[in-house]
């Protein structure tokens, strides 16, 4: 049998993985959040006066980038209508390191306009960013619920 110190060591280890596993699905359930509320403009529904210089629909989308300890000033020339090479990016970061501080930011130079619900009437109220902000209490809970053992759930 193993010693009080082995068992506290195994159940500390245990412990510690099912934390990074559970940061790692908040973080993966926000960029999903990012990109999902991302539009995709439609430039037939613009007026050509707002229309931004150089916009290219699927360039905010295919913007997100990822980085640790600060925002990055990265750009991209990513053009996609589904967020996959964002999301693969965000995801490779999240999982090499999730419990770092994570930056997830859009350079494009109309992002702050879409934000605030400036160009487009697709942008999500609230905001792109403001809008995940909001959801994301609703995240953690979500993830810690899904984890909690059945024995502890409350039963009616």
């Amino acid at each position: 049998m193993a010693s009080f110190h082995e068992q506290f060591k195994l159940a500390q280890a245990e412990l510690l993985l099912k934390l990074e596993n559970q940061t790692k699905e908040v973080l993966t359930q926000v960029v999903d959040r990012l990109l999902d509320y991302s539009v995709v403009g439609d430039p037939n529904t613009w007026h050509p006066a707002i229309w931004p210089k150089g916009y290219t629909p699927g360039a905010f989308k295919g913007s997100w980038h990822h980085s640790i300890g600060a925002p990055s000033s990265d750009t991209s020339e990513h053009i996609e209508a589904q967020g996959s090479t964002s999301r693969m990016e965000c995801g490779a970061g999240i999982e090499a390191n999730p419990f770092a501080d994570h930056f997830f930011t859009n350079n494009q130079p109309y992002a702050l306009l879409l934000e605030r619900g400036g160009h487009s009437p697709q942008t999500p109220a609230g905001g792109i960013v403001g809008r995940t902000e909001m959801d994301f209490q609703g995240i953690v809970n979500g993830v810690v619920k899904s984890h909690v053992p059945d024995k502890w759930k409350y039963k009616e």
